[in-house]
């Protein structure tokens, strides 16, 4: 891959977890891990209604450099939305990522 196919800058974050007053583990926010270069393909949306709630969700593809560390607890902020991670799987030997990621509006985690 050309290096002037990685033209979008995404931030790849993980959950900042604390433990509450009966040992019940709780997510609090979310830290920075790493800012990188991503081929980005957002797929086609579509809008629904569960649990008394509207929202929309969308699915992307996110392709990068190989790293490690990386999971499916973490997200992916693309233009100021989150993608949670999906699935994470390695292109070529150590060469690169590709990162399935779902974006839903409005439903709650």
């Amino acid at each position: 891959m050309a290096a002037g196919q990685l033209d979008r800058r995404i931030t790849i974050k993980e959950p900042a977890i604390t433990t509450g007053p009966y040992n019940e583990k709780q997510i609090t926010g979310w830290t920075q891990v790493c800012e990188t270069w991503a081929d980005v393909e957002i797929g086609a949306g579509s809008e629904g209604y569960s649990e008394g709630q509207e929202g929309v969700s969308a699915s992307a593809t996110f392709l990068i450099r190989y790293r490690t560390g990386l999971d499916a607890t973490m997200r992916i902020t693309y233009e100021d939305e989150d993608y949670q991670i999906q699935f994470i799987e390695e292109v070529g030997r150590r060469h690169m990522l590709r990162i399935s990621a779902d974006y839903v509006e409005g439903f709650s985690e």
